[in-house]
Order: C-alpha cells, then sequence, then structure tokens
C-alpha cells in the first residue's frame, strides 16, 4: 500500500529489528504501509517513526533495553500511540504487540 492509501481492517503497532514503519497488517505479511495511512496526523506520524528508530537505536537483541527506564518509557509512548492511532482512525481496530520488554541483565535504573 503506498503513502496516503486508505486502509480497512485491523493493523498492530508492533517494532521488528530494522523495521522504520511499524504499522503491521492484520495478514502479518509484513510491514502495512511504505508511510502513512490516509487520516493520520503528521504530528503523530512523526512520533510513530521516533518510537521505531528509538527501538532500533537502543534495544539489543540479546539484551534488551539499557536500562528499566528506556524499557517504561517505550511502553508508555506505545500506550500513548495506540490512543493516538485509534482517535486519529477509528475505522481501523489497532492493536499493540509490545514484546520488546526485556532489560539488560545488572540494569537498575
Amino acid at each position: 500500500m503506498k503513502r496516503g492509501a486508505s486502509h480497512d481492517g485491523a493493523m498492530r503497532l508492533m517494532n521488528e529489528y530494522a523495521v522504520d514503519w511499524p504499522l503491521w497488517d492484520d495478514d502479518d505479511v509484513g510491514p502495512a504501509l511504505d508511510g502513512n495511512p490516509a487520516g493520520l496526523p503528521d504530528e503523530l506520524t512523526q512520533r510513530i517513526l521516533a518510537w521505531a528508530a528509538s527501538f532500533n537505536a537502543h534495544f539489543e537483541p540479546e539484551h534488551g533495553w539499557p536500562s528499566r527506564i528506556a524499557a517504561n518509557q517505550h511502553a508508555a509512548e506505545a500506550t500513548s500511540l495506540l490512543r493516538g492511532l485509534r482517535r486519529a482512525r477509528p475505522d481501523i481496530e489497532f492493536t499493540l504487540e509490545l514484546w520488546e520488554t526485556a532489560v539488560r541483565d545488572g540494569a537498575s535504573r
């Protein structure tokens, strides 16, 4: 689906390694869009991109987040993004799959 195209059905907000746009179609083939589904405000789009970029920059596959604070901030932003998506596109059923919760061993904060 191309930037600005409409989308019906269900979509999942979920990070994956090296993926810049973390919205996935309900068929789970891959990222749902090459950009912004119709109707998402630019500010929300930028926050989604920043959330995925932060994951790619800071979450280590074998060790997780560098601190509990980083993990909690990431999860809080995910919840906020999900609310924003649901407000912006009530015609799409958005869900959150937050699997990236591990924290590096020995990280206290």
